[in-house]
């Protein structure tokens, strides 16, 4: 028994053993991360040659040189007619529109006819003393210096009564006359200046004036003017030509001061907006006050010259460089000297030559 029990320790010893030596499971190895190099891909675009222009656009408005609102100056008076409509060109001192005159015309006429007549009657009074003074020269020629001298004072005192007679006759009709044209001139409408009519209200039959209302306005047309403020005005000068542009419609026009328009001349200051003045080369009458247009002008230019994208130029130690592809397709720089930047475009001086590469991206 004790045999047996001897051989199952010694059995249990030997696979106690056995389990220790075992080796211990290995782990799968991964392999190696390698990394691979991707080569940055680069926007090139070539050095150009051409012409930077720097434009800027300028608004202007249309203003007409004159504008007048007219009415009649009586109230409460029966209009009589109106001559013209809108549209209708006038000129200077035309009738537009008048009220009702009755025999205003006729007292005119005759206050005129009055005066006429009493010109022509001291025309001839002048004109016959002179005759008595040539008959009193020859009649008082054997008369003593006392008697003559009489004579030809009573003559002269004669002439003077009946010229202060007729003066005074004259004065009274021409102010009369004077009298009956405000009237007239109160009961017409009459164009300010040579223009264009561009409003007319409507009258009806019966209707009656109101004093100050405006009934027909009149634009001035001879000349079509724009008007722009900008800080650009010392670009312009009297006579430069520019094309203006309204509602896509092209307009040529010259550059005119505001003192050959009769304006007062415009505060200017270097920086500051003031009034620049362009007056058409051939009048409009499509334009109205208050219309918008645009001209441009050329602030700098750089023409024939070497460019880049302004993008393309950085710095580098406070140095411009821009940036360029080798042969082996590395990326490396030079220096270069830029110019004026217009247009989000750069021109360049010195560092680069027409049809080179250069890194913008």
């Amino acid at each position: 028994m004790r045999w047996k029990t001897l051989i199952v320790c010694l059995l249990s010893a030997c696979l106690l053993t056995s389990c220790t030596l075992l080796p211990q499971e290995e782990t799968i190895r991964t392999a190696p991360l390698v990394r691979t190099y991707t080569r940055p891909e680069y926007h090139t675009v070539q050095v150009e040659r051409g012409d930077l222009i720097n434009r800027v656009k300028v608004s202007c408005s249309y203003v007409p040189v004159q504008t007048a609102s007219l009415s009649f100056q009586l109230d409460d008076e029966f209009i009589d007619r109106c001559m013209v409509q809108a549209g209708d060109t006038v000129a200077e001192g035309q009738l537009l529109a008048q009220l009702q005159l009755g025999n205003l015309e006729a007292q005119i006429a005759a206050a005129e006819n009055d005066i006429a007549v009493l010109e022509l009657q001291i025309a001839y009074e002048q004109n016959r003393y002179d005759l008595d003074l040539q008959r009193l020269e020859i009649t008082t020629e054997q008369m003593d210096a006392p008697e003559r001298e009489k004579v030809w004072h009573q003559a002269e005192e004669n002439f003077l009564q009946l010229m202060k007679s007729l003066q005074d006759s004259l004065t009274y009709k021409q102010l009369t006359l004077k009298g009956l044209q405000k009237k007239l001139d109160q009961r017409q409408i009459r164009a300010p200046f040579g223009g264009t009519v561009t409003r007319v209200a409507d009258f009806e039959e019966g209707e009656k004036s109101e004093f100050g209302v405006g009934v027909i306005t009149v634009v001035d047309s001879t000349r079509s003017i724009f008007r722009a403020s900008t800080e650009h005005w010392n670009r312009f000068e009297p006579g430069d030509s520019h094309m203006v542009t309204v509602k896509k419609e092209n307009y040529e026009a010259v550059v005119v001061s505001a003192q050959e328009l009769g304006l007062p001349e415009p505060v200017r200051e270097e920086g500051k907006k003031s009034y620049v003045y362009f007056a058409l080369t051939q009048p409009s009458f499509e334009l109205k006050d208050g219309d918008t247009g645009t001209l441009e002008i050329v602030l700098d230019e750089r023409l024939n010259t070497l460019y880049v994208p302004a993008k393309a130029v950085t710095l580098a130690n406070e140095k411009p460089i821009v940036y360029y592809l080798r042969e082996d397709g590395m990326k490396a720089y030079k220096y270069v000297e830029p110019g004026m930047t217009i247009n989000a475009l750069t021109e360049i001086l010195s560092g680069l030559e027409e049809g080179e590469s250069v890194v913008i991206k």
